[in-house]
């Protein structure tokens, strides 16, 4: 089975209680992630390798030996994070069976829901964490 992936950022994530989004929160969503995937008898994990959900899915998979399939949106979407994220991003980059850039060329918004339409397209599953608001998990 190949799952999709997405969820909220550590911003968005922040505004539902969490104080501070740290090391003790991408622990919490990495043992969550690998729980469902291991109940789903995932095969293959879709990751857009966005800070938050998206990586903790990323880091489970690899955890537990599911294959990695990474879409980035354009060259460079890790440019702007801080060390230690570009640092994950890099490694679950390295980890993965195939990367695919969806976008050519630098930053432009619409190229996430491209890269996020793009991945549910390939998936036959979407594991996402949501809390039913606007933008590009919804």
């Amino acid at each position: 089975m190949k799952v999709t992936a997405t969820g909220h950022r550590p911003d968005k994530l922040a505004q539902h209680g969490l104080r501070a989004y740290g090391a003790a929160q991408e622990d919490a969503l990495r043992a969550f992630a690998r729980q469902e995937l291991e109940r789903l008898g995932v095969e293959t994990l879709n990751s857009g390798l966005a800070l938050g959900w998206d990586t903790a899915a990323a880091q489970a998979a690899l955890d537990l030996g599911i294959r990695l399939h990474v879409w980035v949106p354009f060259h460079g979407q890790e440019a702007r994070w801080g060390a230690q994220a570009r640092r994950t991003h890099a490694a679950l980059v390295r980890g993965a069976s195939q990367v695919r850039v969806v976008c050519p060329g630098g930053y432009a918004a619409w190229k996430m829901l491209a890269r996020d339409r793009a991945m549910v397209d390939d998936g036959w599953l979407v594991l996402a964490l949501h809390d039913g608001s606007e933008g590009g998990t919804g």
